[in-house]
This record gives C-alpha cells, structure tokens and sequence, in this order.
C-alpha cells in the first residue's frame, strides 16, 4: 500500500508509459575519468546506434538530471541518431575542469564531432566546451554544431548569493534558490507538468551536487563566440516567447554572439520546452541535424536513416528549404522579437539571427489551468522539498 502511494504522489510525465519504457529500455551508465588526483564520474544515458562517433550530446539546465531528455532520445533513435544525455560529475564547481573532464569523456567513448543540446546552464556549458576544443591543438574532440534553449553567454547575469555563501549553505537553502523559478500555478498544464517533473529531478540532487551546479553557474565566466565561430561550427538558437527566466536583454546578448546563428521559436514552453513541447523542439533538432546529412560529422546511421526512410515529413522539409543560410553577416531580428502579448507595444529593438521558423503549438487559454482530478503539489509538499525551512522564512510566492 505505501508503495502504491509513493508512486501516486510523482508527477504525470514520470509516471507515464513513455518514461517507463523509457528507463526500462535504456540503462544508466557510470564512467569515471580522472583529473589529476580527483576521479570524477558521469552519469549518462547512451541510446542509438554506438557505430556512430558523431552523437547528439545533450546538456541539462542546473535542476536536472539526463532523463529530462528522454522526450528526444527515443524519437531520434527511431530514426537512427545516437544520443547521449548527460548528468553533471559531482564535485565540478569550475568550468576549466568541466571541459576536460567532458574531453576525457568523449575519448573514452571514442567520439570525435559533438551536436551538443544544452538547456539553460547546460547550453552555456555547451558554448564553453565548443570554445575549449577550438582552443586545444591537440584535442581530437570536435564540436559541430550547438542547439542552444533558453541559453545565455555569461554567468554575471544571474542574482545569486556569492560561492562563499553557498559553500557554507544547508540543502534546503541551495534548493530554494532553485524552486523560486520552478512555479506550476497557473500555467497551462503541459508547462505544469514539465515544471512538476523537475522539481522531482531536483529533489534527488544531493547537496554536493547541486552546490557543484550552482557554482558552476555564478562563477565568473562568458563566452568567446569568435573562439566558436571562426571553427565553423553551426548554431541554433532556441527561445520561447511565454514567461522563462531568460530575460530579453540576455536573449539579445545570446543573438548578438552568433549573428549568423539560425533561431528557432516557439509560442509557448516555459522554462522546460523540451518537456513541455517535445514534438516542436523534436523538429527544429532534426531541421538543425539536416545540414550534417550525408557529411563526415553526420549523427545518423545511414542504414537505419535508408530502412526508417525520410528523417523529416514533407511539411517539415518545407519549413527547412524556405529559409536560406544566412551567410551575408548581417546581424537580423526575429519576426516575434518581442514576446509582450500587446500589438500596439513598439517592437524591442534586438540584433537576432534569422529564424527558422515558428513552430506554434494551439493557442492556450489566456488563463489556463490544470485539468480537473490533476493533483498538485500541496503546500506541505513543497515544504518537504527545502528539508527543515518553514513557510514563516521563506516567501509563499516563491514556492
């Protein structure tokens, strides 16, 4: 009967067939790699065809952990890609140690070009990782291309206490941080569900490793997009249009590095979109993996990419063949630059890449809700989740 409950109270995506099937079917790893005197050890899922050396690598934001991905992995396996979703080592609180622990990784793994997908954290990480294999002569490690959600290019950007605080915090302090972003009320219910889902991602962090996430986080570092750019590597720029913690103004920085980057938007998605639009971001991936058909950096096995026939259907490769390269250099703004929901508001002026193309859900209700009979998340549950904090120190709103 305990058993019963406990798995009543999980969130709807993880207690969906999909993401059953999902751990079934696909094993957690564990691969160490040592820096130094310190062994580090990723947690990965790795699903597709492992003849391919060019895989998908995918990122997490700072709350998650590799399944979060799990609504991509399995669709693009299906149709021959090899992915590899990763969760961040414990212990990794700069970034020079996460390139080479990553570098090792992947020459473990005998990858040589990376398609990295990084969301949040994990799309900075991502541009980081790119910037330090074009900085190595030696590395054999390639990066191909970056698909980037909600991403930014330096960490000065976020209202974080300093490390020497958060070095010295309990748990439940180093969650709250995390869960005044995480709100599921009154959102539509996909959003909310995928909000759900993470906060659960959250709650098996152990402090060790969510302190190495968040000082990864406030650390100070940027981006060198000229360290990126000029090794040719092709970047999409993902961003959602309804309410997310990236702001405009870190957007337009995002825009502003990789001019000639492709920019793929969507409607809605909040702050999780590979969850809660997983079939949209599903097809800016593909649209973003096409140009590699066929190259020595492709991410599909050809044979499977022949037996399971086209990777896009036809609409799909409509949407491709209608926006050319943007190979002019010119700095271009988004058609939907400005997501304030005002038409009469004077459009924000941003140096974006060329979108893509709009891949747009159907219209939410101005004020959507979650279906009736769908738990939520009590008060006292959300109180579980920051251990011993009482509702009287920490603000409601910001749980």
């Amino acid at each position: 009967m305990a058993e019963s409950s406990l798995r009543d109270d999980r969130s709807e995506i993880a207690r969906s067939v999909e993401y059953s099937s999902f751990r079934s079917s696909v094993p957690l790893q564990h691969i160490s790699v040592q820096i130094g005197k310190q062994t580090f050890t990723w947690r990965l899922f790795d699903h597709g065809p492992r003849t391919i050396k060019n895989p998908i690598v995918f990122l997490p934001p700072v709350s998650g952990t590799a399944d979060v991905w799990f609504r991509q992995m399995m669709p693009l396996a299906s149709l021959g890609f090899r992915s590899i979703a990763l969760s961040y080592p414990e212990g990794i609180q700069d970034i020079d140690t996460f390139c080479t622990a990553l570098a090792q990784l992947c020459s473990q793994l005998k990858l040589k070009n990376l398609h990295m997908v990084g969301a949040s954290l994990g799309a900075f990480l991502a541009q980081k990782f790119a910037q330090f294999t074009s900085t190595q002569p030696d590395q054999r490690i390639r990066v191909a291309s970056l698909f980037l959600i909600n991403g930014f290019t330096d960490t000065a950007v976020f209202d974080l206490p300093p490390p020497t605080l958060l070095k010295c915090s309990p748990l439940f302090f180093l969650r709250w941080l995390l869960l005044d972003n995480l709100r599921a009320d009154g959102l539509h219910p996909d959003i909310a569900e995928s909000t759900d889902f993470m906060v659960e991602r959250l709650e098996e962090l152990t402090r060790r490793d969510l302190l190495s996430r968040l000082l990864l986080n406030i650390k100070p570092a940027y981006v060198e997009p000229h360290h990126i750019t000029n090794q040719g590597v092709k970047v999409t720029i993902m961003d959602v249009n309804d309410d997310c913690v990236i702001s405009d103004r870190v957007k337009d920085d995002l825009y502003k590095s990789f001019p000639q980057a492709k920019l793929a938007q969507l409607k809605e998605g909040g702050n999780f979109p590979y969850l809660a639009r997983s079939d949209e971001v599903n097809i800016f991936i593909k649209i973003h993996l096409m140009r590699f058909a066929g190259t020595a950096a492709s991410a599909c096995d050809s044979d499977s990419f022949n037996a399971t026939g086209p990777i896009l259907d036809e609409g799909e490769e409509d949407a491709w063949a209608s926006v050319p390269e943007n190979s002019d250099g010119e700095e271009k703004s988004p058609a939907h630059a400005d997501p304030m929901p005002n038409p009469q508001a004077a459009p924000v002026a941003t140096n974006a890449p060329e979108p893509v193309a709009s891949a747009v859900a159907a219209p939410a209700p101005a004020v959507a809700t979650r279906p009736h009979g769908k738990k939520k998340r009590s008060k006292q549950q959300r109180a579980d989740l920051v251990g011993d904090a009482t509702f009287d120190d920490i603000d409601d709103d910001a749980l």
